[in-house]
């Protein structure tokens, strides 16, 4: 007759070393499901209160005004055709290698410009035309911030000045005209004279 076979000894003393453990354990793992799901919450709410950064309110467009020096004397004052004053800003995008129709040329006007401080009699002002011996170009523009976002920047559109840029357009005949960007504002022209007379 076979011996029945005897089970080893079960350590009662080790499980229940373990058995305080177990509710420290599932604390944990709900205190972790819980953590996961607060957390996934605010992550889907994020978008509702951060903006896009397609930002839909943002303006796209600004109007700039330029105060141009050419390098050449122009005793022509008037204002330029809309092809001229287009050929004109081409070639200052062209030099500032901002992407084509970034800006939009609204007017651009060969003119004197007073200080407003002083008013001078008409006769006196024709004189100090003749002595200034050349006229600046005045042009308005609108900048399409779609086209080119770092125009948005004030230090961006600040290194624009003193660039020299050359440009062939027709003004009382074809002429090509060197110029230097004298200022970039967002506040309109003032003192300009004359106006109103436009220049094939």
């Amino acid at each position: 007759m076979l011996a029945t076979p005897i089970a080893p000894p079960v350590d009662k003393a080790g499980i229940s070393r373990y058995i305080p453990a177990v509710p420290i354990l599932a604390i944990c793992c709900l205190g972790l499901l819980l953590l996961v799901i607060a957390a996934t919450i605010i992550l889907a709410l994020i978008p509702l209160y951060v903006p896009d950064k397609n930002i839909d309110n943002l303006v796209t467009t600004s109007t700039k005004y330029f105060t141009l020096d050419p390098l050449s004397a122009v005793t022509e004052n008037g204002i330029t055709t809309a092809e001229t004053c287009r050929t004109i800003s081409n070639s200052l995008e062209s030099r500032v290698a901002i992407p084509f129709e970034s800006l939009i040329p609204i007017s651009c006007t060969f003119a004197s410009q007073s200080s407003g401080r002083r008013r001078r009699s008409s006769y006196a002002y024709r004189r100090f035309r003749r002595q200034s011996g050349t006229a600046r170009l005045f042009m308005k523009a609108i900048i399409n911030y779609t086209r080119c976002p770092l125009c948005r920047s004030k230090t961006y559109l600040s290194k624009w000045i003193n660039q020299e840029f050359s440009s062939t357009f027709a003004f009382n005949g074809t002429r090509s005209i060197s110029f230097t960007v004298y200022s970039i504002s967002s506040n309109a022209f003032t003192g300009l004279s004359p106006t109103g007379i436009v220049i094939p």
